[in-house]
């Protein structure tokens, strides 16, 4: 068990990192690109926006697995104990 939550914290914290590559990506070929792109056809921003948004969701979910992962470890001792 104990196992299979270090594999999940290291998936996230993967996930997590992931995601900090493709933002400093799009910013990278977005400022690269910038000038070849014809004003008002396509917002260059958006992709940015979408994935701080994504950034932001993904973590409120890291945040309750923690959470999650405390009350299940305190449920876990308490049942130790009380044995």
């Amino acid at each position: 068990m104990e196992a299979m939550i270090s594999q999940m914290e290291m998936m996230f914290q993967k996930t997590e990192s992931n995601l900090d590559y493709i933002q400093h990506k799009l910013e990278f070929e977005m400022k690269k690109s910038l000038p070849k792109i014809s004003s008002g056809k396509k917002n260059p921003v958006r992709p940015l926006k979408e994935s701080s948004v994504l950034k932001s969701q993904y973590k409120a979910l890291c945040a309750q697995w923690k959470w999650s992962k405390r009350m299940r470890e305190q449920a876990r001792s308490g049942a130790v104990s009380s044995d």
